[in-house]
């Protein structure tokens, strides 16, 4: 059998510019000129990311977020290729997760679940509680842990008693972006603590999860 080495060629569209990386062994930018807070502006990164689709030699598509208010990011996302979308972010791709067919994996989400593998953590029948619902973690996060057939618990803004739904919890996934948002005192003994917030606070990066007390 012969061996076949494949530079995969990645393509980051960042704000009004994309970057073309082969990852290995070199990077290219180009910045096209896009400054309209109009239609027009929609339509030319639309026309972009067909093209990146139809581009055999492009492998992967990603769109940093988030994008200016002016431009529609769902619609922005359903352009890219299912094939090509590396975020897992398009509704094909969250839609297999759901049908339990996944494809591309929102990463952060499917990562939690590799990590947590590699530290010989069994997932099957834990009671979980995910804080956060966002497109990008939260829910998917969900449809990851459902795959592991873990009893899910999906926490939004307006959930009643957070404190008493997370202290019921195996396995606690937070992705909500306020910090110490759960408290230390809510984990119960033994229970995993996955915290995905990002907070920046006086120069210093914390999560979403009240770490001293809760270690």
């Amino acid at each position: 059998m012969k061996r076949i080495f494949i530079y995969p060629f990645l393509i980051l569209i960042k704000l009004y510019q994309y970057f073309i990386s082969p990852l290995l062994p070199s990077t290219c930018r180009y910045t096209p000129t896009c400054s309209e807070y109009s239609k027009q502006c929609l339509i030319k990164h639309g026309l972009l990311i067909n093209t990146l689709n139809q581009d055999k030699d492009v492998d992967g598509i990603l769109v940093q977020s988030p994008l200016p208010k002016h431009l529609d990011e769902d619609l922005i996302i359903e352009l890219i290729s299912p094939n090509k979308d590396v975020d897992g972010f398009h509704p094909f791709n969250i839609g297999s997760l759901a049908i339990r067919q996944p494809r591309l994996r929102s990463c952060t989400p499917y990562g939690v679940i590799k990590m947590l593998k590699a530290s010989n953590i069994s997932l099957e029948g834990l009671d979980a509680t995910i804080v956060g619902v966002s497109n990008n973690v939260g829910r998917p996060m969900a449809l990851e842990l459902l795959l592991e057939k873990c009893t899910i618990t999906s926490c939004h803004s307006r959930t009643k008693d957070l404190e008493n739904k997370v202290r019921q919890a195996d396995l606690v996934v937070v992705a909500a972006g306020r910090q110490n948002l759960v408290r230390g005192e809510w984990i119960k003994k033994g229970a995993i603590v996955v915290d995905i917030g990002i907070n920046r606070i006086n120069n210093k990066l914390v999560g979403d999860v009240e770490f001293e007390v809760a270690s």
